[in-house]
């Protein structure tokens, strides 16, 4: 956005035109002619949607992330308990404190 606004300086008479009345006025009916500036309004705004839906896909992306490591930490919690559960109860049942299958 900053390239098509800034730099490219579609909008604004070159330097060179300033010294020539006559060309500075065809720049201006060249840029009122193709309606540049109105293309350059719609070419803004389809960069502000490009930009907002890449901003929410990455969200997205984000949530899916934290979504699987949430899951990730879940089941490594499961794991722990059903490890200490079984230790727990091995202990009770096994005479040397040995777990036998």
């Amino acid at each position: 956005r900053y390239e098509l606004n800034a730099e490219a300086r579609l909008l604004d008479s070159p330097d060179l035109l300033w010294e020539n009345a006559m060309a500075e006025k065809l720049h201006d009916k060249v840029v009122a002619h193709f309606d540049v500036r109105r293309r350059t309004e719609i070419l803004n705004q389809r960069l502000s949607y490009s930009l907002d839906y890449l901003h929410t896909l990455g969200e997205h992306v984000r949530h899916l992330y934290s979504v699987r490591l949430e899951r990730m930490i879940i089941i490594l919690i499961t794991l722990e308990l059903g490890v200490g559960l079984i230790s727990l109860f091995g202990e009770q049942f096994s005479p040397h404190g040995a777990l036998f299958l």
